[in-house]
């Protein structure tokens, strides 16, 4: 390692204070600290490593980025620096390099509880479940008393719909760090609280009492606004809701324009001429179903792996993966989703059948996968091209009840939900696409609104199965109703307890031709 410099020889604990200072929540200190250091140490990897870790509380992912791969060029084998370049790339949604890093940490490392926990939530990510339950378990068994790993293992539980397993791991990771924001929100998510819950004392507390890092005074306020809500005081709610998300917010680089951009492009390289070729892949096997998030696309989920031959892909990254290599893999020097135009029959078939393939090698038993990855919305024209027997099902939502839902999340990497004017003209963009693909492939999607499988979701189910190829009597035998929904009609209308709040939404949305 290079020289350390004056800062540094004179007090060798630097690190250890600046990670003191991050987990204390004094991020801009940290920050000035690691860059005053670096004026005299500019080679010093540990101050390197520190600094991608500060930069990665504020959400600037790009300079952390950097940080990190200097700090393992001085330190190769720092194997905690590429643990958190692991976290870097999966918060840019480079998944696959997320996973590398990862387990070049855990080579280095076998016993590195970070790595291992950041692997497992990238490969839940990904929809690799046993592998990312196998991972964190090896995580907790490495680091029992740490709240991570058993909130990342109790989301993984929950994406499979085993909720009380879900609840039990949130319940660990409080019992293993009570002061955990996350795993306070986490439990929030799937155990609301009731009146005279001590979580909100407890949380009240720990936001009066302790400073967190930015991302984690985040997540506390996002469990108060939804705990407050729970008990009907809404302006309350309201209030921590706003400040969890201008924080959030604040975390991003994002364009609207530019996203709105992409919709249109979307359009323009998806003309219904070239969506009605069938060149792809004739496998049936996977269901898609595309809409924003809190549109519906879990019930659905839920409803369709009722039958006993339909298994849940998750939130699978295929398709995604396939859409970002497809430039290169066609030799085109067009992004997607332009390079689509030279895109032929054997290429077309070839890439319909690596998709299938990846899920059947993760869901051997299943005659139908149902994928419900967010990014599908955008995706379906390259789906069309690619598996034409697929089925897509087009999940809609009153947009005013839609908004105040995401506003309710800790989205990570939904950088408009945290903006109520941005939701809205995100929402109003995707409606635009959305009416494309139903206009171009009237045959091939099906449209569910929430409201309607809420409300009667037996003839919603029927339909829905219908669409699908899929027999409703072997899924619901002797049935009357097609799954319980008592969580979650109580949100239908639910907006109007916040119309006030949500003027900012309301407003964009009548200017983009939604009356309210």
């Amino acid at each position: 390692m290079a020289e350390r410099g004056d800062i540094r020889a004179a007090a060798p604990d630097l690190p250890r204070r600046i990670e003191r200072m991050r987990q204390a929540g004094r991020v801009v200190e940290a920050e000035a600290a690691c860059r005053a250091a670096l004026t005299s140490a500019p080679d010093d990897a540990e101050i390197h490593h520190q600094l991608g870790r500060v930069l990665l509380d504020q959400g600037r992912n790009v300079e952390a980025e950097a940080c990190l791969r200097r700090a393992i060029r001085q330190a190769p084998r720092l194997a905690t620096a590429h643990a958190d370049l692991g976290r870097a790339l999966w918060q840019s949604n480079r998944h696959d390099e997320a996973v590398a890093a990862c387990r070049r940490a855990i080579a280095i490392d076998p016993r590195h509880g970070r790595a291992h926990n950041m692997l497992g939530h990238v490969l839940r990510t990904l929809g690799d479940f046993a592998a990312a339950e196998a991972v964190l378990r090896q995580a907790i068994a490495i680091a029992p008393g740490t709240a991570d790993p058993h909130s990342n293992l109790g989301l993984l539980y929950a994406d499979q719909g085993r909720r009380d397993e879900a609840i039990a791991c949130f319940e660990q990771a409080l019992a293993a760090e009570p002061e955990s924001a996350a795993a306070h929100y986490y439990l929030s998510l799937h155990k609301p609280v009731a009146p005279g819950d001590p979580r909100v004392a407890a949380m009240l507390d720990l936001l009066a009492t302790r400073r967190f890092t930015p991302e984690a005074r985040c997540f506390l306020l996002f469990a108060l606004g939804r705990a407050f809500d729970r008990l009907g005081e809404y302006d309350r709610a309201f209030g921590y809701l706003a400040e969890a998300n201008r924080s959030r917010r604040k975390m991003f680089e994002f364009d609207i324009d530019a996203e709105i951009q992409a919709v249109e492009r979307t359009i323009a390289a998806f003309p219904a001429a070239r969506l009605a070729e069938t060149i792809g892949c004739a496998d049936a096997l996977p269901i898609f179903v595309a809409g924003l998030p809190r549109s519906g696309k879990s019930l659905i989920e839920g409803l369709l792996t009722r039958h006993p031959r339909a298994r849940g892909a998750g939130e699978s990254y295929a398709m995604i993966r396939i859409a970002l290599q497809l430039p290169k893999r066609l030799g085109s020097d067009r992004p997607f989703p332009e390079c689509v135009a030279t895109l032929d029959p054997p290429r077309a078939r070839g890439l319909g059948a690596e998709y299938v393939a990846e899920l059947r090698r993760r869901l051997p038993e299943a005659a139908r996968t149902v994928d419900t990855r967010p990014s599908n919305l955008r995706l379906a024209g390259l789906i069309r091209l690619l598996l034409p027997r697929a089925r897509v099902i087009l999940c809609r939502r009153d947009p005013r009840d839609l908004g105040l839902q995401c506003y309710f999340q800790n989205y990570s990497g939904l950088a408009y939900s945290f903006d109520l004017e941005e939701m809205a003209k995100f929402t109003l963009a995707n409606d635009r696409l959305m009416a494309h693909w139903r206009a171009a492939m009237p045959d091939w999607i099906l449209e569910v609104r929430y409201e309607d499988l809420v409300r009667d979701p037996a003839a919603e189910s029927r339909r829905i199965y219908a669409f699908c190829g899929l027999d409703w009597d072997a899924a619901f035998p002797g049935r009357g109703a097609a799954f319980p929904v008592s969580l979650h009609d109580a949100e239908i209308g639910h907006w109007r307890r916040y119309a006030r709040q949500l003027e900012p939404l309301i407003a964009a949305l009548a200017a983009g031709g939604v009356a309210p």
